[in-house]
């Protein structure tokens, strides 16, 4: 999913006593004055002032509702001397008062002053003054959605990427299959090692002619693009076509993962077989089809060649949005809150850890891979890129009045919850009470844009 819309409204401070709610959907605006002043960095300090007459009036209510419930001692409720109830409970009232006025007046200044707020700055509500007798004023700096020019986002240039399947595409799928199912045999010391080959080989780095990392008869597999479970990231051509008892060597640098001291060091590499299992694949027959969960040769075929071209829409739609990100980028250039960036990126390398933790990691190793300044600005790349696109596609949802609708939210709650293997209506009250039916529709309107654009885009097509 994309970011959350970032338009979520900055923490303000906890509402007071709910029972003193009752009455505010009914209460009039507050008196205020709000001055703005514009600063560095989508920043806006604003100076908020209730007048006395709002804050006095607020002040009452509550006395008010104290009085028609507290218990003072030699009172009847509700007949207590205002006096008395003040002596009493005016520390507690005061307190009240002033979280209530401050929710309340941050909440209408930004909305008065159209400010879509994404950031709030550190802020002392105990710092502020009270007293019914007077005006109430105090400061808040907030960090504002970024504004920019809207280019003309009609008729983007991009290639389409070509999603024809080929009868080698579904050969290739079918001969993994099997591949998956070989028998494996000893090969003799005349065969040449090729894709499918398991190996045993003896590898050894060295380093400036010392020995480094070495390691015996480790099995590996060649596949088409990349050596299976090889401790080095070598090209396949390395080892195809070479026998047992044979050695081959290459100029590698060592990875960024290898020993500290030592990575990005050019080093040689010699490898050495000495075994090679070469892989017996079963027949294309009806019955290896049935074993996969078809009737025949041509049922598989078939249910390949659907696969397939599932996995090629897929791709084409990541890469075209991918295209159109891009375009869409070069075309709007504008800078994000510095704030709201930072946080961004921390939430993202927090969730970067949980994942490698997830995945099995210590938590020592995956914070040190994921704080390293590399691995931190490539974090805060992916994230003010990920999020300027996502504010671009939201001005271009409201200039066309793309809106997600309650049918296509319900429909996909219903695809989640089938995939999920579980009652549409249970996940959809879950969502709602965690929050993220906004995230839902964000991502629906995020689609449909992208739909949009590619309905209106200058397309040139590609070749298969």
């Amino acid at each position: 999913m994309e970011p959350t819309d970032v338009t979520e409204p900055a923490e303000l401070p906890p509402p007071a006593d709910a029972t003193a709610e009752a009455d505010d959907d009914e209460r009039a605006p507050l008196p205020l004055t709000v001055a703005v002043e514009s600063l560095e960095n989508w920043q806006r300090k604003l100076k908020i002032e209730i007048a006395q007459e709002g804050v006095a009036q607020l002040y009452e209510e509550r006395l008010q509702k104290m009085s028609d419930n507290a218990t003072v001692p030699g009172f009847r409720a509700g007949h207590a001397p205002r006096a008395l109830l003040v002596n009493h409970y005016g520390k507690d009232i005061d307190k009240e008062v002033k979280r209530k006025l401050l929710e309340d007046s941050m909440k209408q200044a930004l909305e008065e002053q159209e400010l879509e707020v994404v950031g709030l700055s550190e802020f002392d509500g105990d710092a502020v003054d009270f007293s019914p007798d007077q005006s109430m004023a105090y400061e808040i700096t907030v960090e504002i959605l970024p504004e920019f020019e809207l280019t003309e986002y009609k008729g983007l240039p991009f290639k389409r990427p070509s999603t024809d399947v080929t009868d080698d595409d579904v050969d290739k799928l079918i001969k993994h299959y099997r591949r998956e199912e070989a028998t494996l045999l000893p090969a003799d010391e005349q065969h040449q090692a090729t894709t499918g080959d398991v190996i045993a080989v003896d590898v050894e780095l060295k380093v400036d002619g010392k020995v480094v990392y070495q390691v015996e008869e480790h099995p590996i597999t060649i596949l088409e693009e990349r050596i299976l479970d090889f401790p080095f990231d070598v090209d396949p051509s390395l080892l195809r076509g070479v026998k047992i008892g044979e050695t081959r060597a290459v100029g590698i640098t060592t990875p960024e993962n290898f020993d500290e001291d030592l990575k990005g060091e050019k080093g040689d590499l010699s490898v050495t077989v000495r075994e090679i299992k070469r892989p017996e694949l079963p027949e294309l027959d009806d019955a290896f089809a049935q074993g996969l969960g078809v009737d025949s040769v041509d049922d598989l075929k078939a249910k390949v060649r659907a696969k397939i071209q599932d996995d090629k829409d897929d791709a084409a739609k990541r890469q075209q949005s991918e295209q159109l990100g891009n375009i869409l980028l070069e075309r709007t250039p504008f800078e994000l809150p510095v704030g709201m960036l930072k946080r961004a990126t921390s939430e993202s390398v927090l969730r970067q850890q949980v994942e490698l933790m997830r995945m099995g990691l210590d938590k020592e190793n995956a914070v040190a891979m994921t704080t390293k300044d590399d691995a931190r600005e490539k974090a805060r790349e992916n994230v003010e890129k990920r999020f300027k696109i996502h504010l671009i596609l939201r001005r271009i949802a409201e200039a066309e009045g793309i809106e997600a609708g309650d049918d296509e939210v319900h429909a996909e709650i219903h695809r989640l919850a089938a995939e999920a293997g579980r009652p549409a209506g249970v996940m959809h009250r879950e969502i709602e009470e965690s929050g993220r039916l906004d995230d839902i529709k964000s991502e629906i309107r995020r689609r449909k844009v992208l739909d949009f654009l590619v309905q209106h885009a200058d397309i040139t097509e590609e070749e298969p």
